[in-house]
C-alpha cells in the first residue's frame, strides 16, 4: 500500500468512534482516527532532510490522530504538522539530551511522553523509533524501517503499541 492507500484505509474504516477487539473480546473504548486537509510541501528552507514517506504522509495529511481515544483522550498517536514537528524537536534537544540533531519529532503518543522520531541522517535515513521518557537513547526501540511499515504495522495492530509486545518477548 502507499500512504495515500494507508490514509484511505484508515479514514474507510475508524473516522467513526468504534471498539477494537482483540483475543475475540471488545475494547472498553472507542477509537477513532481523523485528518486535516494535506499541506502543500515543506516550508521553504526546512532545517531537516525528510524521508519521501513522511512528505507524503503530509502531503495527504497535515496532521492526524490515529487511533484516539474518542471518550477519555488516554490513548492515541498524534501526527504532527511538519513545523510542529520541527519546532518540537528544536525544543525538546533540552529534554532529551541524546536526541540526535538529525532526528525529527513526528509525533507524540497521547496518555504518555512517548514520541514518535524519524531519522533525517545518513546514517539510519528513514528509520523509525519511539523515544521512551525514562530510557535512555540507546534503549529507544527501532519500531520500523521506514515510516510507511510503522503505519501499517500501527493499523494493523489497530493502534496497539506493536513493538511492546515484541520487546517484552526479548527481555
Amino acid at each position: 500500500m502507499t500512504i495515500p492507500e494507508i490514509i484511505d484505509f484508515l479514514k474507510l474504516n475508524w473516522s467513526e468512534p468504534a471498539h477494537t477487539t482483540k483475543d475475540h473480546m471488545e475494547s472498553l473504548f472507542r477509537f477513532a482516527c481523523s485528518f486535516t486537509e494535506g499541506h502543500p510541501g515543506l516550508p521553504e528552507n526546512y532545517p531537516y532532510n525528510v524521508p519521501t514517506e513522511v512528505k507524503d504522509f503530509w502531503a495527504t495529511a497535515s496532521t492526524a490522530e490515529l487511533f484516539q481515544d474518542v471518550d477519555y483522550g488516554q490513548w492515541g498517536l498524534e501526527i504532527l504538522s511538519p513545523e510542529e514537528s520541527a519546532s518540537r524537536s528544536e525544543r525538546d534537544r533540552e529534554y532529551y539530551p541524546d536526541f540526535r540533531s538529525d532526528e525529527l519529532i513526528i509525533g507524540r503518543f497521547r496518555g504518555d511522553s512517548e514520541i514518535l522520531i524519524v531519522s533525517c541522517g545518513d546514517d539510519e535515513y528513514g528509520t523509525i523509533r519511539v523515544g521512551l521518557p525514562i530510557d535512555k537513547y540507546p534503549d529507544w526501540p527501532v519500531v520500523a524501517k521506514n515510516f510507511k511499515e510503522f503505519l501499517e504495522k500501527y493499523a494493523e495492530a489497530d493502534g496497539n503499541k506493536y513493538w511492546e509486545h515484541h520487546r517484552a518477548r526479548k527481555g
